[in-house]
Order: C-alpha cells, then structure tokens, then sequence
C-alpha cells in the first residue's frame, strides 16, 4: 500500500500553495474568502455560504454559478475545491474560474475538465492560469454536483475587522412583513459604536433602513432587529439583503436571505429547492433519478431532518416509499411519529403520496429515518410538498 495522500490530493497542482516574492522569504497563501470577509452568491439566489463557511461537513447544491465578491481588489493565485460527504456521482468534473472589477464583464482565469476527487471530502487546490486584482470572482458548473467547500487563496492574509454581522434566512409571503435579526459581534479588545445599513431588492422596505449599535463590549454582541416589507408581487425564491457595519473599529458586511413562498412549498432532494430547508443530512444519501433531482435514501441510524420556517400552517405531502419512518417536532428535540412503514418493502411498491396533518405550527421539523433499522434498509423520499393555509 502506497502513502496516504495529503489534504491537498495529487497532481501539478497538489503541493501546498505558496508564493515566494523572495527566495529567502516564502510567503504562505491564506483563504481570502469566508464569513464577514465578502459576500457569496448563486445564481437564482441560491444560497451557497455552505461552501464559504470554513467547514468541510456542510455542502451545497452547486447552481449553474458561484459567486463571491470582496469590498476590493483581491489577487487569487490558486483556489481549492473540497468535495461533499455523498456520493462521488456529485463531484463536478470541470468548471470555469473568471474574474470581473464590475461584476458585468467576466474574463476566464482558469479552466478544468476531466477532474475528479479520490475521497470524501477531499479538498484539491488549482493553480490559476491566468490570475490578476479582480473585486468579483465567479466559478461556473455544470448543474446538478455539490461541493463542501471553495477557498480563493491570496499571497496576503485579508484585512480583516474585529467587528462581525450576521444574520440567518427568513421565510415570508408576498406583501408580508417579517422580523430579521441581525447581530453585531465585537472581537477587538475595545468597545465598538457605529452604523448598521440595509439595502434590499427594488420594491422592497426595510425598516429601519440603517440604525446605530453600541457601545458593544470586547467579545461581546448587539442585536438589531429589521423590519422587512415584501411587495405583494414579490416572486417565489430567495432574495438578498445586503447588510454593512461601519465604525471606527473597521467594516464588515454579510448578506441575508429572505426566501418568498407562494402557496405551495415543492422540491425534489438533491436540488437548490431543498437546500433552504435541508437541516440535517445525518448519513442519509442521495440516491436514483426522480422528478428534477433525486431521491433521498435513509439506512440504519441515518436519517434527515428539515426544519420549515412558514409565514402559514400547512399539510405536507411526501411522495415516499419502502421502510419509512416519518417524525415531526416543533421543538428538535421531542418527536412524534406520524407514517412508519411496518411490512418489509424493500421494492418500492408502496411508494405512493401520503398526506400529513403537522398541526397548527408555523416553525415545525421533520425527520425521514429508516422504519426497520436492524435490517439494513431504509426509506426513499422523492418529493416533499407543503400545501399552505394562508387565508
């Protein structure tokens, strides 16, 4: 048996990345992305800051594009790509790395094919063919793969603030109005004051659109509560609001979503439609083609949990078959069980929609299990549907 290959895989491009401005005086590459450190983005409002989160047991869905911008021009010399925890089916074999200084035109920095990563979350860095100062950095995909995580590595640590922002997605209907919590942390070792501003999509109020926080003490946060206003005609997606923190100790900005939902909640596993909602993976894999993604397979102890955040009650829908069990929560932590399989399927021939009343709950979770544990097989869930009662 050969030596274990390193963090870094192999190839050209395997050995740690440095630059060396001078030969006597190796400078090591830093990350240059990450939380509070610039803004990622997906096309169709995708939410990819699994793949920016400095935390290989997350990943995301890869849209069609993935895109992070710096509040300036930062210079990438490589940039890794860290494969998921599924299957190796949903490794992407070849992307297109470009660069933009508006956002609008793009140049192609670097191009692969033929790729491929030899283990679970291994990350692989690629030198840039072309490198140069860009403020927008964008990776192009084929659909339907995943990734853990993506670094843009520069020959210079980041400028980093003491002062962090952040803020988890909300869930809203057209013409609402829902609360978003914003938190301002301070890691310097002095108090901080300054400003808090919101900038939402056209058509939309956010109130206050900028407030005042602090003095916040060293190690210490402030929460800021924003009031959203969604225009009625506000389409089905998610949608961001950019936030920015300005104070005497530095800035920081961070971007929140709020995702519409219509009348009806619907996605197959496997797509950016359930990212939003996927809590927990737990060992469950994704498995076979059905609908516009793919199915999610439960075995033994593995399981999947999704948490629903609705501006409505609801009645779910799951289109499931072979040894389910199915539970609901309102709390994560006390269950009840509302489907369980109990016969031996292991065919899919009792695969048909079934029709749950989760109750009254705006904010409740579920979690799909294997009924029969002990046998080594386990459910398949193809489609899960939320049919809300909004009037």
């Amino acid at each position: 048996m050969g030596p274990k290959p390193s963090r870094w895989g192999t190839g050209k491009d395997a050995a740690p990345p440095s630059i060396t401005g001078d030969d006597r005086v190796p400078a090591p590459l830093h990350d240059a992305t990450g939380p509070g450190r610039g803004t990622a983005t997906g096309a169709g409002g995708a939410d990819v800051s699994a793949l920016f989160d400095d935390d290989s047991a997350t990943r995301a869905t890869l849209p069609e594009w993935v895109q992070y911008t710096f509040p300036a021009d930062r210079q990438a010399r490589f940039y890794t790509l860290t494969s998921g925890s599924g299957q190796q089916s949903e490794d992407p074999a070849g992307w297109a790395l470009e660069g933009s200084a508006d956002g609008t035109t793009w140049k192609v920095l670097d191009e692969r094919s033929g790729e491929s990563f030899a283990w679970r979350q291994q990350t692989r860095p690629f030198k840039i063919a072309k490198p140069g100062a860009y403020t927008h950095y964008r990776i192009r995909f084929a659909g339907g793969t995943s990734l853990a995580e993506i670094e843009l590595l520069a020959s210079a640590p980041p400028a980093t603030s003491p002062l962090v922002v952040e803020a988890e997605g909300v869930f809203a209907a057209p013409g609402e109005t829902v609360t978003l919590p914003v938190t301002v942390s301070n890691h310097a070792d002095r108090a901080a004051t300054g400003r808090l501003s919101a900038t939402a999509p056209q058509g939309w109020t956010v109130q206050p659109a900028a407030a005042d926080f602090g003095p916040i003490a060293p190690d210490a946060s402030q929460t800021v509560n924003l009031q959203v206003t969604l225009p009625a005609t506000a389409g089905p997606g998610s949608h961001p609001i950019q936030l920015a923190v300005t104070s005497g100790q530095g800035t920081a900005g961070a971007r929140a979503t709020v995702t519409v939902i219509g009348d009806t909640v619907e996605f197959t596993p496997g797509t950016a439609a359930e990212t939003p909602w996927l809590l927990e993976e737990d060992g469950s894999q994704l498995d076979g083609e059905v609908h516009d993604g793919r199915a999610r397979f439960t075995d033994g102890d593995a399981h999947a949990t999704y948490r629903f955040q609705l501006p409505a009650p609801a009645s779910l829908t799951l289109d499931i078959g072979n040894q389910f069990l199915v539970q609901v929560s309102e709390d994560n932590q006390t269950w009840r069980t509302v489907l369980r399989e109990e016969a031996n399927v292991r065919d899919l021939s009792n695969r048909a929609e079934r029709t749950i009343d989760v109750g009254d709950a705006r904010t409740f979770y579920l979690r799909i299990a294997d009924g029969q544990p002990q046998d080594g097989w386990g459910s398949w869930l193809a489609r899960v549907r939320l049919d809300l009662r909004l009037s």
